[in-house]
């Protein structure tokens, strides 16, 4: 009887084992429905090929709002293992790169700056001859956890972005970060000196919410582009949230 037990658990563990090695390694075909189908609400892929292992996608698309689509292009995905802890890695236009491993209940990920050539803003409300020209530099890193942010630090900057537009417009230095407070996620994105910003974007990826404060003068060049999505907006201070 125990070895009878002995043999059928040996039959369905190399079942098991064969079955993933399969799954891992077939190219994605009908899967990559499946995947983008269970991808986190914001997040899509566009066009994945590959295999499930190790894969490409034209973009990785992220939503922080409906009507919003950032689009990061082109993606390149692996799969791997640090002892028994499933590793995940992504690397994304020029640079951008970014490590997840599970570590239990927990996720422990690190994100590398690039250039925002990457970034495609082509279909955002304000039209296509609107873009960001520059790089971040630096790194972010923090652990999260199902339905919540534990621990973030670290800040990706830049000395100075510029605009792109039916003209190039230079902006002030500008700063990412990651802040998690209460297990929720907030993105903040700053242009100007730290204690004294000209703009600042706070948005949660994983609330769907977020609030932009701004302080420009009529002679700004950025009050210019808000008002293709704001003809109200005025000089001055300025807050939106949604």
């Amino acid at each position: 009887m125990r070895r009878a037990i002995g043999r059928a658990a040996q039959t369905i563990l190399i079942g098991g084992i064969f079955g993933l090695t399969l799954l891992f390694t077939l190219p994605l075909g009908a899967l990559s429905g499946l995947i983008v189908a269970n991808l986190p609400g914001p997040v899509s892929l566009e066009e994945p090929r590959g295999r499930l292992l190790d894969g490409q996608a034209a973009a990785l698309i992220i939503e922080p709002r409906p009507g919003w689509p950032l689009k990061f292009e082109p993606l390149n995905w692996h799969l791997g293992l640090d002892g028994w802890r499933p590793e995940l890695h992504l690397d994304i236009g020029d640079g951008w790169v970014f490590n997840a491993r599970l570590e239990g209940l927990t996720v422990a990920w690190q994100l590398a700056g690039g250039n925002l050539a990457a970034l495609d803003t082509s279909a955002l409300p304000m039209g296509s001859g609107i873009g960001i020209d520059g790089r971040l530099e630096g790194h972010l890193e923090g652990r999260m956890r199902p339905g919540g942010c534990l621990t973030a630090e670290g800040r990706l900057t830049s000395p100075s972005l510029q605009l792109k537009a039916p003209e190039i417009v230079p902006l002030e230095r500008a700063a990412l970060r990651l802040d998690c407070a209460q297990g929720h996620d907030a993105w903040q994105f700053t242009l100007g000196e730290p204690t004294d910003a000209l703009l600042r974007l706070d948005h949660s990826l994983l609330g769907g919410h977020g609030e932009l404060n701004a302080r420009l003068t009529a002679d700004h060049p950025l009050l210019t582009y808000w008002r293709l999505l704001d003809p109200s907006v005025t000089p001055g201070e300025q807050q939106r949230q949604w």
